[in-house]
């Protein structure tokens, strides 16, 4: 099933942050299928947030081992 995650840092640590999930998304077999960045968000002090919209889904084992009889 395809999943949404959105990432919302200040430009200084958006890579840091995209790293993080794409990390996240190693360590638990996740599949990021599509990473957009979706746009800013305007702070009136400070720099704008980026916003960065992730698609994953799980990685699903087909295979299976027969019982020993």
């Amino acid at each position: 099933m395809l999943q949404i995650r959105t990432v919302i840092a200040d430009a200084l640590r958006i890579d840091e942050e995209v790293n993080g999930f794409l990390k996240y998304c190693a360590n638990y077999e996740k599949i990021v299928k599509k990473i957009t960045p979706s746009g800013f968000v305007e702070r009136e002090q400070d720099q704008p947030l980026l916003v960065m919209v992730f698609e994953y889904e799980e990685k699903f084992n087909c295979s299976y081992e027969k019982d020993k009889d």
